[in-house]
């Protein structure tokens, strides 16, 4: 293991991960994440795009506030290890082992990184996690099984590998429920290492010699560079905008229209006192009343609280395609920065559309 001394979140430390794969990034390469494809890696590893800024997402922000109080409870579990693992930080005194948050790559294999929470003077790596009130539940009730302890092995596998360490410990805080923590000692996976390392390999390929890895066309975004389809592309999206521009617009004034008119039936309903039909000077108005829906969920609840509800899935009707349009009026998709883009989308004209009639 060879140690890179730069403050992690420093300016450094975001030149270093872009340098090589970090152990978060195990799962991407694996094809498990649910949030990055493997392009989309790619992308952001050869400047062709942005990693999304999740500086104000609560959930980092969490765990970055109590990042060192539970580094302080693995620090203290190491000397209680044989005790029990349900309890409170605040009743300990942090006397322990000390875990060091560093910077690492492998020896064999330098583009394979991990930025470790802590490691101990044996050179044991420890991950530290502050899950939201459902994930901490799911690792209460289910531990080894949660869906928090799968997600984040294949962080915690890339750390033993890049620490060639035989386990390591993978430590859960809960600042929510007066500081309670569990703590997991995850063993040495080879089988698991050997496909981190093979999938390494083969996705930092691509990065070096700048040829992309094939589109999730489930997840990925599709962005024309046929040069008709281009062309083809930016006419039909000016033309849509267009209509969507004018649309918006007779819609405000439709909405205009529709409360003036609002005005002038409350105003006719009152003159008819309690009469339920009017027919006058091209009007007519009927009064009525609707039955209201039925509340199925709470007369199950009420009547069968036993009800397991995954049974209406047996009788949900089948599901058609739907499209989800969003007119965002800049060029360029979000985040992208690739300049072959960028040229592709350097006279298509943003914000307002001036239309040439209507």
């Amino acid at each position: 293991m060879k140690v890179i001394n730069f403050p992690q979140r420093s300016p450094q430390w975001h030149r270093w991960r872009a340098e090589g794969i970090g152990a978060s990034e195990a799962s991407v390469i694996l094809c498990l994440s649910a949030y990055k494809t493997v392009w989309r890696l790619w992308a952001e590893k050869t400047g062709r795009a942005k990693e999304e800024d999740i500086s104000r997402n609560p959930h980092v922000i969490r765990g970055i506030k109590n990042e060192d109080i539970a580094r302080q409870c693995a620090e203290h579990e190491y000397d209680l290890v044989n005790k029990d693992r349900a309890r409170q930080c605040a009743e300990h005194e942090f006397n322990g082992e000390l875990l060091l948050p560093v910077c690492a790559e492998s020896d064999k294999y330098p583009f394979i990184h991990a930025s470790l929470d802590g490691i101990d003077s044996s050179g044991i790596p420890t991950e530290l996690k502050c899950p939201c009130e459902s994930q901490w539940a799911d690792i209460i009730a289910n531990e080894e099984n949660s869906e928090g302890y799968k997600t984040y092995y294949p962080q915690v596998q890339q750390q033993i590998l890049v620490t060639e360490a035989p386990y390591a410990w993978m430590l859960f805080y809960s600042p929510e429920n007066n500081g309670d923590y569990r703590i997991f000692k995850v063993l040495r996976d080879d089988d698991l290492i050997k496909q981190i390392i093979d999938k390494a390999i083969e996705f930092w390929t691509h990065v070096e010699k700048d040829a992309p890895p094939d589109l999730d066309t489930k997840r990925d975004l599709f962005i024309p560079d046929d040069e008709n389809d281009v062309n083809e592309w930016i006419e039909n999206a000016r033309n849509y905008r267009l209509m969507d521009q004018q649309i918006k617009e007779l819609k405000e004034k439709l909405s205009t229209l529709e409360q003036r008119k609002s005005i002038n039936l409350e105003s006719m309903k009152t003159c008819m006192g309690d009469f339920l039909k009017a027919d006058f000077a091209g009007v007519n108005i009927t009064r009525f009343k609707r039955t209201g829906t039925i509340d199925y969920k709470k007369y199950l609840a009420e009547n069968y609280p036993d009800f397991d509800a995954d049974k209406l899935e047996l009788y949900r009707r089948s599901g058609s395609a739907q499209t989800r349009v969003t007119v965002t009026n800049v060029a360029m998709p979000k985040n992208i920065t690739d300049i072959s883009v960028k040229n592709r989308v350097a006279n298509v004209e943003e914000g307002k559309i001036k239309a040439m009639f209507f």
